[in-house]
Formats: structure tokens, C-alpha cells, sequence
């Protein structure tokens, strides 16, 4: 995630959302991809094991993990 970053747009997104968290600039098309190119790598994760990939990215401090957990679910 964080070659995708970019640093210009971080403080702004972080600014707009009020928030705590650390933000990289990714922007939301470009988490959905690297979700996509994650599910096709390794589609035989079974379902517990997606669960606990999501659960550890939400619990993490970045914006851009916790959003690639929540497009699991596209």
C-alpha cells in the first residue's frame, strides 16, 4: 500500500475526514485494485482466513488499510 502513496493528498484527506489516523494518500480506486489483485493471488483463502485478514487491517492506525477491509466485501 504504501508504494501507492501519496504524500500531497494525505494531509488533505486527513484534514476533510477530521481524523486520528495516519493516512497515505491512496486513493479509493487504486484500494480496490490491490484488493482485487490480493483475491485473485489468493483465492483459495478460505473465509475465517479473510476474516482475520480484515480484522487485523481495521485494527491497524492507517486510513487505507482499514478501507481495503472494508472493500473485501465488492
Amino acid at each position: 500500500m504504501r508504494r501507492h502513496r501519496n504524500p500531497a493528498r494525505a494531509p488533505a484527506e486527513k484534514g476533510y475526514l477530521k481524523s486520528d489516523l495516519e493516512f497515505l494518500g491512496v486513493g479509493l480506486p487504486e484500494m480496490r485494485r490491490i484488493v482485487r489483485v490480493v483475491k485473485q493471488q489468493h483465492s483459495e483463502l478460505k473465509r475465517q482466513e479473510v476474516l482475520t485478514l480484515v480484522r487485523a487491517l481495521w485494527k491497524t492506525t492507517v486510513f487505507e488499510r482499514r478501507m481495503t477491509s472494508a472493500c473485501w466485501s465488492d
